[in-house]
């Protein structure tokens, strides 16, 4: 399995190829975390990255009870934290138009069982979360990890 580090340094190795004209390099698209600038001067791409974007993923800090409209930075992960008492999530929000099959990992970091709440009516509509069986699932326990796959349209 190539991990995203490996196949980010095979992009920047192809944009970084001698000679190769800034109209003719492969375009390289960051959501956030990262700025990409042509540097004419030196024929070459200049990318700068912040922390998070390295890690790939973004603390949220959620409360007791319900989470509606979860950010997410439009990172590929989120780490949660925060309550200490029952939780649950009910949307999650990704700016722009999300391609079917993209996914995004929420990893429970607190000590309290998740919930994903399906279909939350307090979320925006275009950020809620079906859940198999249209039913709500309380089963990510600490340190778990539930991976929400778009379907697209």
């Amino acid at each position: 399995m190539i991990s995203w580090l490996d196949a980010f340094k095979k992009i920047i190795g192809t944009v970084q190829q001698a000679g190769m004209p800034a109209a003719q390099r492969p375009t390289i698209n960051f959501v956030s975390g990262a700025t990409v600038v042509d540097n004419a001067a030196n024929n070459s791409t200049d990318v700068t990255v912040t922390a998070t974007a390295i890690s790939g993923q973004n603390p949220v800090v959620l409360v007791n009870g319900l989470n509606s409209n979860v950010a997410t930075s439009n990172l590929p992960s989120i780490r949660l934290a925060g309550p200490n008492a029952a939780f649950s999530i009910g949307g999650l929000v990704v700016t722009g138009s999300p391609a079917a099959g993209q996914t995004i990992d929420v990893v429970n970091t607190t000590t309290q069982l998740m919930t994903v709440v399906h279909e939350d009516a307090g979320s925006t509509a275009a950020y809620r979360l079906a859940c198999p069986g249209g039913v709500s699932v309380a089963s990510y326990a600490p340190g778990q990890t539930a991976r929400f796959v778009y379907q697209g349209g």
